[in-house]
């Protein structure tokens, strides 16, 4: 399963409220599968620029400006495997 899927199959089950129902299996084919996918890549997308906090954090050592360039490599990797 791809970054695209993961995050998409999270915002299903946190829409459908009730864990005994399983909307993305039941999604196969349908309108309601492509909009989670295209909710998913919103939100991947949305996280390409981290917050100030997100490079403090990722810098080690802490002068070191790769961070940034990392994390956008890794954003783009997950936006690319989920196509379209």
């Amino acid at each position: 399963m791809n970054m695209v899927e993961k995050v998409a199959r999270a915002i299903c089950k946190e829409q459908q409220g009730d864990p005994g129902y399983d909307v993305w299996t039941l999604s196969l084919g349908s309108p309601h599968r492509a909009l989670y996918l295209a909710q998913a890549r919103a939100a991947i997308a949305a996280m390409r620029e981290p917050s100030e906090a997100m490079l403090a954090a990722g810098r080690w050592p802490a002068e070191d400006d790769g961070a940034l360039a990392c994390w956008q490599a890794m954003i783009d990797d997950a936006l690319a495997e989920g196509g379209e």
